[in-house]
């Protein structure tokens, strides 16, 4: 298997891919720190309280790392990295990753011992770090299961270090995930029709829809519900670039709809929702009619235009916009 490859990302939460490290190409015993292409590898020690937030201090003893060729330290083909129990492994990347999975010690321990992997970033002191993320796991376990340490962060990492405490330690089958790409959105301005709103900060809150002839797609957005203003729907990871139509629906505004074509970008699209359909069927019609005289003088979803209170304005509303329907 070659050194480095592009395979199966091991944890789902993670991208789908990612870089794929198994050492085979790395040497018996010491390799120079910047043999495997695309990471930085020493060995030392870290010190410090190692919790979530606080920094720890890295003195490297070994400008470079080791290697062992021993088939059942191994989780693919016969090297991994090793270290001694007075001895850790530092990771350096050459900007910041998004999550790792990595595997450690496959062979039988001589007994149960504390393991970590901790995520860091650099701080303005040098050989000072601050960890982001920890995992702690006791090494007696030989199945993949019990040896499979996952970190993602979305915020990301430039540094990983690989703790060991009593006993030696193997490490294998590193992947290497990017930082996940902000989600593309589809944003504007919502006019809502016929609102005066009551002057505070009250929210409209309208269901979208994003259908193609072989998927939907649902979400809300919420804007002012005096008049409207800007909303934004970040769009589904799993809709597939293509022909949608976009429609909004929702409060008492009949729907509109809108062709958009997904392509891997950010879509701008103004959108104004016409009033008046209060019971939602479709239509501005007699339902909506009857729905203004049971409310009237209090509140409810026949407040069409917000100001309030049920009134003779929602009448006008229901009138002037009788006949419409969903678009």
């Amino acid at each position: 298997m070659k050194n480095l490859i592009f395979a199966l990302a091991l944890a789902a939460p993670m991208a789908s891919f990612g870089n794929f490290y198994d050492f085979e190409t790395c040497a018996d015993g010491f390799n120079p720190k910047n043999f495997v292409p695309g990471l930085t590898i020493t060995q030392g020690d870290v010190s410090g309280f190692m919790v979530v937030g606080s920094t720890v201090n890295w003195s490297q003893t070994r400008n470079g790392f080791n290697c062992i060729g021993v088939a059942s330290l191994a989780w693919s083909g016969t090297k991994s990295l090793y270290t001694d129990s007075l001895e850790d492994t530092m990771i350096e990347f050459p900007a910041k990753v998004g999550g790792i999975t990595i595997l450690s010690d496959r062979g039988s321990p001589d007994s149960p011992d504390p393991i970590r992997v901790m995520a860091l970033s650099r701080t303005a002191s040098p050989g000072e770090y601050k960890i982001l993320a920890l995992q702690q796991k006791s090494d007696n376990a030989t199945t993949i299961d019990g040896c499979t340490f996952n970190i993602a962060l979305a915020e990301g990492f430039d540094v990983l270090i690989l703790e060991t405490v009593t006993e030696n330690e193997s490490w294998d089958n590193l992947t290497v995930f990017p930082i996940p790409a902000p989600p593309k959105t589809i944003s504007g301005n919502m006019t809502l029709q016929n609102t005066v709103g009551a002057g505070g900060p009250g929210l409209e809150i309208i269901n979208w829809y994003l259908n193609s002839p072989t998927a939907t797609f649902t979400g809300t957005v919420g804007v002012s519900e005096n008049g409207g203003g800007a909303y934004s729907l970040n769009i589904p990871a799993a809709a597939a670039n293509g022909a949608y139509t976009l429609r909004f629906k929702g409060g008492s505004y009949l729907s509109s709809a809108y062709n958009v074509i997904l392509n891997g970008n950010n879509i701008t699209r103004t959108v104004s929702l016409r009033n008046g359909d209060i019971n939602q069927d479709g239509e501005v019609g007699p339902g909506d009619f009857e729905q203004v005289v049971s409310q009237f003088g209090g509140t409810g979803l026949a407040d069409c235009d917000n100001d309030g209170e049920v009134g003779p304005s929602d009448f006008e509303i229901v009138v002037g916009n009788f006949g419409l329907q969903d678009q």
